[in-house]
């Protein structure tokens, strides 16, 4: 017996699972290996990420995964440990997105910008992961090439981080060093939606985190007095400070 199935129903229950989706509130846990010396020396660190989205919002956070040692640490640096890293919230409606970043100080300080900037390209290669089958995409964002495997038949235009605007969930993500990298650990029902970082008021926005950072640079170069010079007993005594950010914007 052969099946004639209309056109018009195919797209009609392809339309209700994708409302029935994303009128869900969803938990999306993601596995993340981080370089947090990364454009200078390899040390690894293991995180567990969780992506809550419900409607039009979504809230991401990084915690560390105590049970994978961590890479030997180099004695003469200082490390900053923080109970979650990378805190995200995106907001659709208003084409927003609310960032944590952490100050010089250890603080965290919140930031504006933009949702989803990047331009993806879509790569005609495809590959299955689990039960998925996905489709690559890539991106030059902010200094980095990254490359995303997103799931189309899941129609969830987020991702781990910062990253999304594509059609489908991103199941795995990392930039073209491999300094992050995201994997798919699991996707299910999540409790209603809380997002722990200020929506309200006025927040500055990706100018005034550049900003930050540069005068930051600017003061501690000023502070050794360090100076431009083909000098060479000057370039052997003097020390250099150099600040590493993810994007790259200094």
């Amino acid at each position: 017996m052969k099946w004639i199935i209309d056109r018009k129903l195919l797209f009609f229950l392809h339309l209700c699972m994708v409302l029935t989706v994303r009128s869900q509130d969803h938990l999306i846990r993601y596995s993340c290996v981080f370089n947090d010396q990364f454009d200078r020396e390899e040390h690894y660190r293991y995180f567990n990420a969780e992506l809550h989205i419900s409607g039009n919002s979504s809230y991401f956070f990084m915690t560390p995964d105590e049970h994978v040692p961590l890479s030997p640490q180099d004695p003469n640096a200082i490390y900053v440990r923080l109970d979650t890293l990378l805190r995200i919230a995106k907001l659709t409606d208003d084409h927003q997105l609310v960032f944590g970043d952490i100050t010089i100080s250890g603080k965290e300080k919140f930031y504006m910008d933009s949702l989803f900037p990047m331009q993806w390209e879509l790569v005609q290669e495809q590959r299955d992961m689990d039960s998925m089958h996905c489709s690559k995409a890539v991106a030059l964002f902010r200094g980095r090439r990254y490359i995303c495997w997103y799931c189309p038949d899941i129609p969830l235009n987020d991702g781990p981080w910062k990253l999304g605007g594509l059609p489908g969930l991103i199941v795995e993500a990392y930039d073209e060093e491999e300094n992050l990298h995201f994997r798919l650990l699991s996707w299910g029902s999540s409790p209603s939606l809380h997002i722990p970082i200020p929506m309200s008021g006025v927040l500055p926005d990706f100018e005034q985190y550049k900003r930050y950072w540069r005068d930051l640079s600017d003061q501690l170069q000023a502070s050794m007095g360090i100076t431009e010079s083909s000098d060479c007993v000057a370039c052997q005594t003097k020390s250099k400070i150099k600040i590493y950010l993810w994007e790259k914007v200094l």
